[in-house]
């Protein structure tokens, strides 16, 4: 699948209320990146009250780590692979202990999300 990197402390709204991506890296498992961002989320436009959290945004196994493409803006296009099902729980808790997180969302090979807490 092909992925565009996320621009880092840009402000996305959503309808309840904003999140950011603050930092993007990579982990070698097994001899393969894990690309990944970390992103703040608040809640801050909802009627049922505000919070917030601080999360990891995972979109998988890089394959053209020496081809660099970029979309139309300036947009660094990634080539991934999603990261196992099996070996999801383990890339999620070294993102808890190393970047703080308090949650890990995949993105799945059909491009939707999946979470663990």
């Amino acid at each position: 699948m092909k992925f565009t990197h996320p621009v880092l402390f840009e402000e996305i709204t959503a309808i309840g209320g904003h999140y950011t991506f603050v930092k993007e890296g990579a982990l070698l498992i097994k001899n393969k990146k894990v690309l990944y961002f970390v992103g703040l989320g608040s809640v801050d436009t909802s009627c049922c009250g505000v919070g917030g959290c601080i999360y990891a945004y995972v979109p998988g196994y890089i394959l053209n780590n020496d081809d660099i493409e970029y979309d139309e803006s300036g947009g660094r296009i990634s080539e991934i692979l999603a990261v196992e099902k099996e070996e999801r729980p383990d890339v999620a808790d070294i993102l808890k202990l190393s970047e703080n997180v308090t949650q890990v969302i995949f993105m799945t090979d059909k491009g939707s999300s999946e979470a663990l807490f």
